[in-house]
Parts: structure tokens; C-alpha cells; sequence
């Protein structure tokens, strides 16, 4: 019971401070946007088997078995191995600087989640993930995790970034059971692909579906509206693809790796939400049926 009243006010928190939240995505020009946790209980870091933050490194997975111990400033458990089930995954370690690595107090709930585009804001997470320029990921998300409080005032400034998988619904335990590292060049990766089923709902690409994104966004020309996003009918829809074709086309070939018109996949384009610009995918021929896992080769050549 105490647990569930910490991740409501965790949650409350977020709420305040983070009005629109949003898994991390790569499409064009969008800013990634930390899935921040903010929590007030203190982590014991004097417990036998209890792991210094200065000697956790990147690569390390941790595994908690609590969705409140995602919640948490801090975590000082021994990794695990990452073909293991597990929930987070550390890819840089860092040290506080500046006036804030002066304080004597760490960071309030409210603070970190307004320190966190600054600590862990330019990482490469797409780099981490192996995905190139025209592969589009969702449902990755940032922790942060602070010296405990006692390290803290023993001087300690590392911290550490780690991802972790996201799931639609925040109450389920977030798991990983590979390393994230170049997880997007294998088929286990498409778990965190962004497709399109028949009706432009956006779902993973482990679920049916019939297009999948290839990390752009066009504006189309002046004047011209494309709708709402999930209210196309089918002939609405074939149109605005034959107008965002010229488009997409040169995209969708350079996620496919060759000229699309070699392939049996075609361009395809969804509306974002003020209809005036398309997101641009690789589609199935209209007389395929739906698919699922990727549709073709990631930008760097390797097979899905």
C-alpha cells in the first residue's frame, strides 16, 4: 500500500511537470523527450551486495521486480546479465558539473525531471540502438538515476543513463530480455519499429500491420490538406499516396536500400494531425495481406 502511494505521487509529479508525455520517437525534427522518473523514497546503498554508482558501467542491465522501483532517484543493485530478463539498460555515465555539482542536497523530484533534457538530453540513443537515418523507433525511454543520498554527501557526482522498453500501459513492469545495444538490426528489435495497419493506426511492428515508417516527415505543397490522420477513406487514401509518392519515393528507397521501384513494396503516406503535412512509409502491394515484423532492410543493409 505504501508502494502505491509513492507511484501516485511519482506519477503526479510527472503530471505537473511534464503536461505531454511521449515515449521516446525519431521522426524528423522531433525532440526526444526523456520518460522521466521521479520518486522521493530513499535507496539503502549499505546493504550487503549493494553496488557503488561510481563502478556501474555502460552495457550494464538491471532488474528490479516492483514498477515502483522504476521510480526510484537512485539504484545501487548488482547488474545482471542482459540476456536475462530485465527492465533498464545503462548507456552512459556521466558526472554532475557546474553549480548544480556544488549543492549539498540532491535534486528534488520536481527538479530532476527539469534536469533531465540537460544531464541525459544528447545522447545517442539511435546510435546506441543501431538504427539508421530512416529507421523510426518508439516505445524507448530514458531513466535517470543520482548518487543515493549518502553519496551524494560523500561527494559522489555520477549518475547514469539507462533506456528502458516502454509498454502502452504505465502500470505494467516495463522487460527486456536482450541488450538494447544495436537491437533495431535484428528482428527482435521490431518490437520498438513504428508501423501502420490498414485503417493509419499506429502500432508496433510485431503487430499486423500494413506500412511501416521510414522516419520522415514532407509538407505538402501550399494549399493542399491531406485530412484527419485516421479518417481517410480507402479512396481518400489511395489519392493522397499518389500525391505524396514524388515525395516519399526517394525515402522509402533509401530505407529500402535500393530504388523502391525494384521492390514489391510501394510508397505510402499518413497524415499528421493538422493535415498538412505526411509521415512516409514503405507499404505492402494492396493485394498482400498483412504483415508482420519489419517489411525490409534497415537503411544500413541488414536484414530484419
Amino acid at each position: 500500500m505504501a508502494e502505491h502511494h509513492l507511484v501516485v505521487a511519482a506519477r503526479a509529479a510527472i503530471a505537473r511537470a511534464v503536461p505531454h508525455r511521449r515515449v521516446f520517437g525519431a521522426a524528423a525534427g522531433s525532440v526526444l523527450t526523456l520518460v522521466v522518473l521521479a520518486q522521493t523514497w530513499n535507496v539503502d546503498d549499505t546493504w550487503t551486495g549493494a553496488v557503488p554508482s561510481v563502478e556501474h558501467r555502460v552495457g550494464g542491465c538491471h532488474a528490479f521486480r516492483t514498477n515502483g522501483e522504476r521510480y526510484a532517484l537512485s539504484d545501487v543493485s548488482p547488474t545482471v546479465p542482459c540476456d536475462r530478463t530485465h527492465q533498464t539498460e545503462t548507456i552512459a555515465v556521466r558526472e554532475v558539473t557546474g553549480p548544480f555539482a556544488a549543492r549539498g542536497d540532491r535534486l528534488s523530484p520536481e527538479e530532476r525531471l527539469r534536469f533531465n533534457n540537460e544531464l541525459c538530453g544528447d545522447l545517442d540513443v539511435r546510435g546506441y540502438l543501431g538504427a539508421g537515418a530512416r529507421d523510426d523507433y518508439r516505445f524507448v525511454g530514458v531513466v535517470l538515476r543520482l548518487p543515493t543520498e549518502d553519496e551524494w554527501r560523500r561527494g559522489v557526482r555520477s549518475y547514469r543513463c539507462e533506456l528502458t522498453a516502454e509498454e502502452e500501459d504505465p502500470n505494467n513492469l516495463p522487460r527486456a530480455d536482450e541488450s538494447f545495444r544495436d537491437i533495431l538490426t535484428r528482428p527482435s528489435g521490431d518490437r520498438f519499429r513504428r508501423c501502420w495497419t490498414d485503417a493509419g493506426v499506429s502500432v508496433r511492428c510485431t503487430e499486423p500491420h500494413r506500412s511501416e515508417s521510414v522516419n520522415a516527415t514532407v509538407p505538402l505543397p501550399p494549399g493542399q490538406y491531406a485530412g484527419p490522420a485516421n479518417g481517410l477513406s480507402t479512396e481518400q487514401r489511395a489519392a493522397l499516396d499518389t500525391a505524396a509518392a514524388p515525395l516519399c519515393e526517394p525515402l522509402v528507397s533509401e530505407f529500402l536500400g535500393r530504388a523502391v521501384g525494384e521492390t514489391p513494396y510501394l510508397p505510402v503516406a499518413h497524415p499528421t494531425e493538422d493535415g498538412r503535412a505526411v509521415e512516409c512509409g514503405v507499404g505492402l502491394p494492396l493485394d498482400h495481406p498483412a504483415a508482420t515484423g519489419s517489411l525490409a532492410r534497415s537503411a544500413q543493409g541488414t536484414e530484419r
